[in-house]
């Protein structure tokens, strides 16, 4: 399996992953060529060498024409000014919503992978943006995330982490600073709303530094393509990269990505997750399904209920989710939130499961996604996702069984 770990020493935004992908070595075509995909004339990205402390380094600037945009990674957020340049220039902040963004990166020439992350991680923050000013995500209106060059740090940063094609993405606890941040609301906290809002589920750590360590984009790349939290796994490492950012902080300023294979072998590898349960036989039973989403929300893996026989043979339901132990807490709370429970409990689990991959395959009534499962490098299992072939076969008026048979076809052929 290769491995992709994201050390994050100094903090991470987006122009910092772009440059830690292609330090570590990340194919340069791929990513100018999803740059020149998306037709926005003159616009280009330069990466240096630099040195942070001592070590050397890639820099990322996102060039329009003769005028260099430098990202100042502590303001990316979309309500804010996140680039600091040197020319008095301002024609680069477009204001966009994410319903003409989705539109450009559907129409743009991009690899199916890549428009697939970018598009991720753009509906991610419309999420986050949107819960937090109560718009629909689709009406979220992004000010410095809209503007080109963070657009294409997001497209970029996408074709990068898709040139090098990983099995499984980890990262380091997310350090983050506090203090105040400018934005066109006013004044507001670090770390900024949003990015407090990607990182539900994260493991992270507060620093003493009164500086934004971790935008907005560097925390909705995180909350698109991170599988786990802690400690870099064990494997065979191969490269390493270092991205720069453009402020100095009284830590390195700097990315870390740690590119390496785990040693593969007969058996899956194995996870360590925690089931919580709560026994409830006092609640609407209309209740369940909003909280099933607010459990899923919070970080859940699965949810289930199970009718039970409690004590004085009441009938009841057992709640059970299964959760990644940095979001255990996360997931406690909307047990208490969203039902009647008094208590939850706690069962330490181990799972073992195969490699996933997901691919776009062609069918006669439009493009599903299919769901792949692979032990040491084999296929195993390949099934429709469920959400796509419903909504192909709903927009080709056919019955759901069919789409179903045509995405295995396609996918087998």
């Amino acid at each position: 399996m290769r491995i992709v770990y994201f050390d994050i020493i100094g903090g991470m935004s987006g122009d910092m992953t772009v440059a830690a992908l292609l330090d570590a070595g990340a194919d340069r075509v791929a990513v100018d060529s999803a740059v020149g995909a998306l037709s926005l004339a003159g616009w280009s990205l330069k990466a240096a060498r630099t040195e942070v402390n001592g070590i050397g380094a890639t820099r990322v600037d996102v060039i329009e024409d003769a005028h260099v945009f430098n990202h100042d990674d502590d303001h990316d957020h979309a309500h804010d000014d996140d680039h600091v340049h040197g020319h008095g220039m301002s024609t680069h902040h477009s204001h966009r919503t994410f319903r003409v963004i989705k539109e450009m990166l559907e129409k743009a020439p991009l690899a199916v992978a890549v428009r697939k992350r970018a598009l991720a991680v753009f509906e991610k923050l419309a999420e986050a943006e949107g819960a937090i000013h109560g718009v629909a995500p689709a009406d979220v209106t992004f000010h410095e995330v809209g503007a080109d060059d963070s657009i294409i740090d997001i497209v970029a940063a996408s074709a990068a982490i898709e040139s090098i094609n990983p099995d499984r993405i980890v990262a380091s606890p997310v350090p983050l600073g506090r203090g105040v941040g400018r934005s066109q609301h006013g004044e507001i906290p670090l770390p900024a709303p949003a990015t407090v809002r990607l990182l539900r589920g994260a493991a992270t750590r507060g620093i003493d530094a009164a500086v934004e360590t971790v935008t907005p984009t560097g925390a909705a790349f995180l909350a698109t393509w991170v599988d786990a939290y802690g400690p870099q796994p064990a494997m065979t490492l191969e490269r390493e990269g270092y991205g720069a950012g453009h402020r100095s902080l009284p830590r390195p300023n700097l990315l870390r990505v740690i590119l390496g294979d785990s040693t593969i072998s007969e058996s899956a590898p194995r996870e360590e997750l925690v089931v919580l349960e709560a026994n409830i036989d006092d609640m609407n039973p209309e209740w369940f399904d909003a909280a099933f989403a607010h459990i899923v929300a919070a970080g859940a893996i699965d949810v289930w209920l199970t009718p039970i026989i409690m004590k004085k043979g009441r009938p009841a339901h057992l709640l059970s989710a299964l959760a990644p132990l940095a979001a255990r807490a996360a997931i406690e709370r909307a047990f208490f939130t969203n039902t009647t429970t008094l208590g939850v409990r706690a069962t330490p689990v181990t799972r073992t499961a195969l490699a996933r991959e997901t691919v776009e395959v062609e069918t006669a009534f439009g493009r599903v996604t299919v769901k792949v499962g692979r032990l040491a490098g084999k296929q195993l299992n390949a099934a429709p996702e469920y959400d796509s072939a419903r909504r192909v076969a709903e927009a080709a008026g056919v019955p759901l069984k069919e789409v179903y048979a045509a995405a295995l076809a396609a996918f087998t052929k």
